[in-house]
C-alpha cells in the first residue's frame, strides 16, 4: 500500500494535465459551436473524423495500447531493456505497415464507403464529408503510432512527456480555428488536428528514442510479438465489432430529421466523456503499469489490493460529478455551447442527451481499470467473447429504439448496454478470481451511493428554489454545486469513508508530513 500512496502523487500530477487538456477541449468545442453551430459543416467534420479514429483505435487503441504494457514489462524483467527494445522494434514495424495500409486503402475507398456509412448524407454535405475524410487519412497512422508510444512511456512508468504531447492536439486545433483564414471554413480545423497529432508524436519519438529505438527489425517471431498477438487476438475480434457501434450510431443519426444530429451526439458524448477522463484517466494511467509490475514482481493479491483501492478513489470522485452532470445538464450546456450559431433548440436537445448518457460515467470509470485487469492476468478470451455477444445483441436495438424515439432512443440503448457490459465484467472478474474478497468493495459502494442520493436530493431542492430567483446562470450553478458537494463530503465523513482522508493527505498543501 505504500507504493500505491507514492503513485498517488503521479495521479495528482496527471489530474492537472488531464484537467488542462479537458479545459482546452472544452474551449475547442465551444469555439466550434460558436463559429459553425450544429449543421452541415460540423456533421461533415465529425463524420469524416469518425472512420480514421475508429480504424486507428481498432488496431491500436483497444489492443496494442493495453497489451504492450504488461508484455513489455515482463520481457524487460526476463531479458533486460536492450533485448526488450529490440523485440519491440519489430512490433512497431508491424504496426506501421498495417496502419499505413489502412490509411492508403481508406483514402481510395472513401467515395464508396462514406455513402454507405452515412446514408442520410447527400449533395454538398456528402461531398464535404468525402473531402474531409481523405484529408484525415494520415490521422490513422499518426493517432495509431501515438498510442503505441504512449504505451512505451507508461511501461517505464513515465507520464510527463506523453501528457505534454497530448496537449498539442487541442492547442493546434484552437490555433487553426482562430488564426487560419476564415474562408477555409471548418476545413481549417482538419489541418489543425493533423498538425497537433504530428507534433505530439514527434515529441514522443524524439524523447524515448534512447530507450526504445526505432530499428528496421523484421524478426517477427520474437517473444514480444508472439505474446502481444496471443494476448490481443480475442480482443481484436471484439474490438472489430465494438468499433462498428459508433458507425451504426452515426449512420442512424445521419438519417434522422433532426438538424445536426451527429454534432449533438458528439457534443453530449464529449461532455460526459470529459468527466470520466478527468477522474478515471489519471488514476488508471498511473495504476495500470504499476499493477502490471506487481504481477511480475509480487503477487495476484497485491494486484487486487491496488485495483480495489483505485476503484474506491475513482468512485468517490466520479459520483458527485455525475450528480452535478445529471441535475445541471441544462446549465452546463448553456455555459459551454450557448453562443453564436448554436441555437436554443440545440442546447435543449444536447442537455437532454447529457442527462441520458450521464448514467455511463461510473460504469465507464469502472471499466477503465477493470477491463485492463484481464490483460494483466493474460485472460482476455472469455471477456472478449461475452463482449462480442453483447455487441451483436445491441445492433438491432439501436435501429428499433431510433425508429420509435429518434436520437433519444439511440442514446438510451447505448447507456443501457454500457451498464450491462459493466455488470458482466464484474461477474466475470468475480468468477475468475473466486479467492479474492469483493465484500469490502460492495460495502463501500452501498455507502457511497447513499451519499450520492442525499447529494442529489439537496441539489434538486436548491435548484427548484433558485428557479424563480433572478441570478446569473454561473452563480446558480456554483450555488447548487457547492451545496451538493458540501452535503456529499459531510455524509462521507459521517459514514467514515476512508477515501476522503486518503485524498486529503495526497493534497500537497494539506499536510506538511505528506
Amino acid at each position: 500500500m505504500a507504493d500505491l500512496k507514492r503513485i498517488s502523487h503521479v495521479s495528482i500530477f496527471l489530474l492537472f494535465i488531464y484537467t488542462a487538456k479537458s479545459v482546452l477541449a472544452v474551449a475547442l468545442r465551444t469555439s466550434m459551436t460558436a463559429w459553425f453551430g450544429a449543421g452541415m459543416e460540423t456533421d461533415a467534420y465529425f463524420a469524416a473524423f469518425t472512420i480514421p479514429q475508429q480504424l486507428s483505435d481498432f488496431f491500436i487503441g483497444g489492443i496494442l495500447f493495453v497489451a504492450i504494457i504488461p508484455v513489455f514489462q515482463k520481457r524487460r524483467a526476463e531479458a533486460g531493456d536492450e533485448s526488450a527494445s529490440e523485440d519491440m522494434a519489430a512490433l512497431l514495424n508491424i504496426a506501421l505497415i498495417i496502419l499505413s495500409l489502412l490509411a492508403f486503402i481508406f483514402y481510395l475507398l472513401v467515395p464508396y464507403i462514406t455513402p454507405l456509412i452515412f446514408s442520410g448524407f447527400s449533395g454538398e454535405k456528402l461531398e464535404m464529408t468525402i473531402k474531409y475524410s481523405r484529408l484525415f487519412a494520415p490521422a490513422i497512422v499518426l493517432m495509431g503510432l501515438s498510442l503505441i508510444y504512449i504505451s512505451f512511456f507508461h511501461s517505464f512508468r513515465e507520464f510527463v512527456i506523453p501528457s505534454i504531447a497530448a496537449l498539442a492536439f487541442p492547442l493546434s486545433s484552437l490555433f487553426s480555428i482562430w488564426c487560419l483564414p476564415e474562408r477555409w471554413g471548418i476545413e481549417r480545423l482538419v489541418y489543425g488536428n493533423l498538425a497537433g497529432s504530428a507534433a505530439g508524436l514527434a515529441l514522443m519519438i524524439f524523447i524515448i528514442n534512447k530507450r526504445v529505438k526505432w530499428k528496421w527489425n523484421w524478426k517477427f517471431n520474437n517473444p514480444v510479438v508472439i505474446s502481444t498477438l496471443s494476448l490481443s487476438w480475442p480482443v481484436l475480434l471484439e474490438n472489430l465489432l465494438v468499433k462498428i457501434i459508433p458507425l451504426i450510431q452515426k449512420n442512424i443519426a445521419s438519417g434522422l430529421p433532426l438538424k445536426g444530429a451527429i454534432t449533438l451526439i458528439e457534443l453530449s458524448m464529449f461532455v460526459v466523456g470529459s468527466i470520466s477522463i478527468i477522474i478515471a484517466g489519471p488514476i488508471s494511467t498511473a495504476v495500470f503499469p504499476f499493477m502490471g509490475q506487481q504481477r511480475v514482481e509480487e503477487s495476484d493479491r497485491a494486484v487486487f489490493q491496488t485495483f480495489f483501492k483505485s476503484m474506491k478513489v475513482i468512485f468517490f470522485l466520479a459520483i458527485p460529478l455525475n450528480i452535478i452532470l445529471f441535475t445541471e445538464a441544462d446549465s452546463i450546456v448553456g455555459l459551454l455551447f450557448g453562443y453564436g450559431k448554436f441555437s436554443d433548440t440545440d442546447c435543449a436537445v444536447t442537455a437532454n442527451l447529457i442527462m441520458i448518457v450521464s448514467f455511463i460515467v461510473v460504469p465507464t470509470c469502472f471499466l477503465s481499470i477493470a477491463g485492463r485487469v484481464f490483460f494483466i492476468f493474460h485472460d482476455t478470451k472469455l471477456i472478449s467473447l461475452v463482449g462480442m455477444i453483447l455487441v451483436f445483441l445491441s445492433w438491432p436495438l439501436y435501429y428499433i429504439a431510433a425508429g420509435y424515439w429518434g436520437i433519444y432512443g439511440l442514446m438510451v440503448v447505448f447507456t443501457v448496454m454500457t451498464i450491462i457490459s459493466t455488470i458482466t465484467v464484474i461477474i466475470i472478474l468475480r468468477l475468475r478470481h473466486r479467492t479474492v474478497s469483493f465484500y469490502d468493495f460492495y460495502l463501500f459502494s452501498v455507502k457511497i451511493f447513499f451519499c450520492a442520493l442525499l447529494m442529489a436530493a439537496i441539489v434538486f431542492l436548491l435548484k427548484n428554489v433558485l428557479v424563480n430567483i433572478v441570478l446569473p446562470l454561473p452563480v446558480k450553478l456554483l450555488a447548487t454545486s457547492i451545496a451538493g458537494f458540501s452535503v456529499y463530503l459531510a455524509t462521507c465523513h459521517l459514514l467514515k469513508i476512508d477515501e476522503l482522508n486518503f485524498l486529503i493527505k495526497r493534497i500537497p498543501f494539506s499536510s506538511s508530513k505528506n
